[in-house]
């Protein structure tokens, strides 16, 4: 057994890390004063025996309530583990531990990245007086997901492009269970009883991977919390877990909707009959939740909001799945309808954002903002021994900030999802003319603006990644290419015959293509977007039946 006392006299330990095997792991209990608080799993290096870490990775002091704070290693045979443990400031103002934070020489230069750690999916993501608050998937202690220490991290933008990072909202208070993606809303209207504005989670437990031969739990269902400080903190309801789960079932990712005054209705990610569905829970008071509807074919991480069509000024519902899928209709007596004609279409029809989610209490119903983890395919879920990737501290990024509106087209109801206005603000200057030909490589972070032709078949290839236009039909379909791993496939959701588009606008194609370090995303006609991991200092632009494209190059700076 290993154990060490610290002071909160500087607000952050700093803990040395290698990269391997998560067998090799080691639990890790924090007390706070003399009760445990947490225990979290972690890949510990024992620097007094000369081990060296392939990175360090940050754990705040400033939320718990002693001065003292003692870590204990009990399972480890080394009484010098956590000698290498440093205690200092945030990452930012350790440039020692953390050289070139934010400007490594793969990290996304115009995209959301945590500083240390794995992240997914976005949560919580909510219009507030700081800004664009968002939470995340976040393993802090390590580059893979790996089921163990998911907690929620944070940060706040003020203009939906530059970020500040905080630590960690919601950590998990037992290795058993992490906590997985889930929603908040503001309180408007004092429901739960701790005041107006005040920010109501949820979110689920799920079971961890059981390592070192622990017995393994059953799911702990939906759970509520709630913070009256902005976000930062957060305090678990006397009553939660509210909605349970059936034993052996993983039924997640509750998103919270606001949809009177009087009523909170929550959406649940769940199977019925063996098949996916959404289903619909109504509370009036956030202790009893009753079932009310259900949704079919609908995958992971469900989104329900009012959004006005701007053509007519009606305001009606959109339902969207984790999947990208989309419908739009009305939400009577607590059940979603569709419009026929505005089924199952997608937000992005490319092969890399998953999970998205829009931002609760918007400014008004004429837009809304949206975000999604842009799964990056060079770096993995899950430890594996032969994978290139290793021994960098952090993994994968959320996709771009993009407005969502609405619109009745002569072929039904759309959504169209373009960049926001504020990402032209990176822009370095006027854009320089640049040629798009097969077989270039192309600069990065950088935007591309062209029109590509309505009237002939072409491809447009990132890698083997990219889409291709069929003019008799005015459509793009999407090209998943040979290498997709199959842990992105995300329920069979890549498969390109499912993502076309047939485009509404006539003439010409208009697109603007955004380059960064490990992504290229393409709008197209002010309609849709196309997404795909792509690596522009390994991979090359590929053009077919397209001699060469004249575009518009702005060069752009680092949100960083």
């Amino acid at each position: 057994m290993a154990e060490r006392i610290f002071h909160k006299d500087m607000s952050f330990l700093h803990l040395p890390v290698s990269d391997r095997e998560p067998e090799t792991f080691h639990f890790v209990q924090v007390w706070d004063g003399s009760e445990m608080d947490r225990e979290f799993y972690i890949g510990l290096v024992d620097t007094a025996k000369g081990e060296k870490p392939d990175f360090y990775v940050a754990m705040y002091l400033g939320n718990f309530s002693s001065d003292v704070i003692t870590l204990k290693c009990v399972e480890s045979d080394s009484e010098t583990i956590l000698d290498g443990i440093i205690q200092g400031n945030d990452m930012e103002n350790e440039p020692g531990l953390y050289p070139d934070l934010y400007h490594e020489p793969d990290r996304q230069q115009i995209h959301f990245s945590p500083r240390r750690g794995w992240m997914n999916d976005p949560n919580g993501l909510l219009c507030t007086d700081e800004g664009y608050n968002i939470h995340f998937q976040h393993n802090p202690f390590g580059p893979q997901h790996g089921c163990a220490n998911v907690s929620w991290g944070r940060a706040v933008s003020q203009d939906g492009v530059h970020y500040k990072e905080y630590p960690d909202a919601i950590m998990p208070y037992s290795t058993r269970c992490h906590v997985a993606s889930g929603s908040a809303v503001l309180d408007k209207y004092n429901m739960s009883g701790f005041g107006e504005n005040t920010i109501i989670a949820a979110y689920t437990a799920l079971q961890s991977v059981q390592f070192h031969g622990r017995p393994p739990v059953v799911n702990e269902g939906q759970h509520l919390l709630y913070s009256r400080d902005g976000g930062r903190t957060y305090h678990y309801f006397p009553w939660s877990p509210i909605i349970s789960v059936p034993e052996g079932e993983e039924w997640r990712d509750p998103k919270i909707v606001q949809v009177d005054s009087n009523t909170l209705c929550i959406l649940v990610y769940e199977t019925y009959e063996g098949k996916d569905c959404v289903s619909f829970y109504i509370s009036h008071d956030l202790k009893k939740w009753e079932l009310v509807s259900r949704e079919a074919d609908l995958f992971e991480c469900p989104d329900l909001f009012p959004l006005e069509a701007e053509e007519t000024g009606e305001v009606l519902w959109v339902l969207y799945g984790g999947c990208g899928k989309y419908s739009v209709g009305e939400f009577k007596d607590y059940k979603f309808h569709a419009f026929p004609g505005s089924k199952n279409l997608y937000l992005d029809y490319g092969a890399a954002i998953y999970a998205g989610q829009t931002f609760n209490n918007p400014p008004d119903l004429k837009e809304r903002r949206h975000l999604a983890w842009m799964a990056d395919n060079g770096r993995k879920w899950n430890y594996s021994p032969d994978w290139p990737e290793h021994g960098k501290g952090w993994s994968q990024c959320m996709s771009l900030m993009c407005t969502l509106k609405l619109h009745k087209t002569e072929k039904g109801y759309r959504l169209y999802r373009e960049p926001i206005p504020e990402l032209k603000g990176l822009r370095n200057g006027d854009p320089e003319a640049f040629v798009l030909k097969n077989d270039i490589s192309l600069e990065a972070p950088a935007e591309y603006i062209f029109e590509l032709p309505d009237g002939k078949d072409w491809s447009l290839l990132f890698g083997d990644r990219g889409l291709r236009y069929l003019s008799e039909e005015k459509t793009v379909v999407l090209e998943v290419g040979s290498d997709l791993p199959t842990w992105m496939m995300f329920g069979d959701i890549n498969k390109k015959e499912d993502k076309r588009y047939e485009f509404i606008k006539e003439g010409p194609i208009k697109a603007r293509l955004f380059i960064d370090r490990r992504s290229a995303e393409i709008f197209l006609n002010e309609e849709i977007s196309m997404s795909f991991s792509f690596y522009p200092d390994k991979e090359k632009l590929s053009i077919e039946s397209l001699d060469e494209i004249l575009a518009g190059k702005y060069s752009l700076n680092t949100i960083w």
